[in-house]
């Protein structure tokens, strides 16, 4: 991977991307097809979906305020892809990890600086994956 690549979202950035050929238009349509959300407050990512193995964990979100978060994706593959999601549970008051189709509500430990990272595994191909994270 080059420096200037980065597989992370921090709070001042509005979106992630790995692949600087993105037009504008390319990434309005990919958040207009995840659905009706406040884009203002949301984060888009990409990764990659290993086939029929997990890939490379990416970092989706970072806080430190008790909130609740959904993380959204889809890939134009045809594949199916899972994804898996590591973070610090409210209710449980501990780091997990949870296997999720498409969608995603979390609520996160307050109190504590931690990060939301996601990983995706295709069936039977890997893919690209088009993701939101709103808080």
């Amino acid at each position: 991977m080059e420096q200037n690549q980065k597989k992370s979202i921090s709070m001042d950035n509005n979106v992630l991307y790995e692949q600087t050929d993105m037009s504008t238009g390319t990434v309005e349509r990919e958040q207009e097809k995840l659905g009706p959300r406040n884009t203002e407050l949301s984060r888009q990512f990409i990764a990659q979906a290993g086939a029929n193995f997990w890939g490379t964990w990416y970092t989706v979100y970072s806080h430190t305020a008790g909130i609740n978060i959904t993380i959204a994706y889809r890939t134009d593959a045809d594949t199916t892809v899972l994804g898996k999601v590591r973070y610090c549970s409210r209710s449980e008051g501990r780091k997990k990890e949870q296997e999720f189709i498409d969608e995603v509500n979390l609520g996160l430990c307050d109190g504590v600086m931690d990060v939301v990272e996601v990983c995706f595994k295709g069936s039977p191909f890997g893919a690209q994956v088009t993701g939101t994270v709103w808080p």
